[in-house]
C-alpha cells in the first residue's frame, strides 16, 4: 500500500484497490478459519476434572479379527498410578453380556494423558453394543485411594459403542 500525501506534512495510506482490498478481506478470512481449526483440532483431549480419572473411548474398528478399541485416559487424581486395571463388561447389541475383560492401563503420570489400545478377539465392533465398567481391577499409586479410581472415573464414547459405569 502507498502512502499520499492529503495534508502537508501529513502522510496517510493510500486507498486500496478493489482487488486488494478482497485479497486483504479473503487473506484475513483464511486466517481465522485456520487459527479456529486449530483450537478445536487440540481441544480433543476429554475433559477431567480434578481428583478424577477421564477414559473417553475414542475409536473402535475391526482389526485382524478383533475388534479394536482405542482409549484416551487422563489422570487427575492427583498423583501418579503404578497401576491402574478396568474390569470390563462387553454387552452385545442386544443387551446380552458377552463377556468380561481386564484392561490394563498401567502406570499412569500425574496429569498426563495416554492412549491405550484393547482388541476384543473374535468380536466383530458391530456386534459390540456396549462397554460398561464393572469394578477398578488395580488401582494402585502413592497417595492415592484405591477406590479413587472407580469413584472418580469419568466416561465418554466418540463412537457408536455406549461406554459408561
Amino acid at each position: 500500500m502507498g502512502l499520499t500525501e492529503n495534508t502537508p506534512g501529513i502522510m496517510r495510506p493510500a486507498a486500496a484497490s478493489p482487488s486488494r482490498r478482497q485479497a486483504s478481506v479473503w487473506l484475513a478470512a483464511l486466517a481465522l478459519a485456520a487459527a479456529g481449526t486449530t483450537a478445536s483440532a487440540q481441544d480433543t483431549t476429554p475433559a477431567a476434572p480434578a481428583g478424577s480419572i477421564s477414559l473417553e473411548l475414542n475409536k473402535a474398528g475391526d482389526e485382524a479379527g478383533a475388534c479394536r478399541t482405542t482409549f484416551v485416559a487422563v489422570n487427575r487424581l492427583g498423583g501418579a498410578l503404578d497401576e491402574l486395571a478396568y474390569e470390563i463388561v462387553v454387552f452385545d447389541g442386544d443387551g446380552l453380556v458377552d463377556r468380561l475383560v481386564r484392561f490394563d492401563f498401567g502406570a499412569m503420570a500425574a496429569d498426563k494423558t495416554t492412549v491405550k489400545r484393547f482388541d476384543l478377539p473374535g468380536l466383530s465392533c458391530g456386534a459390540v453394543g456396549r462397554l460398561l465398567v464393572n469394578d477398578a481391577a488395580a488401582c494402585k499409586g502413592d497417595g492415592v485411594e484405591p477406590q479413587a479410581c472407580l469413584a472418580g472415573l469419568k466416561t465418554a464414547s466418540r463412537t457408536s459403542i455406549l461406554f459408561g459405569r
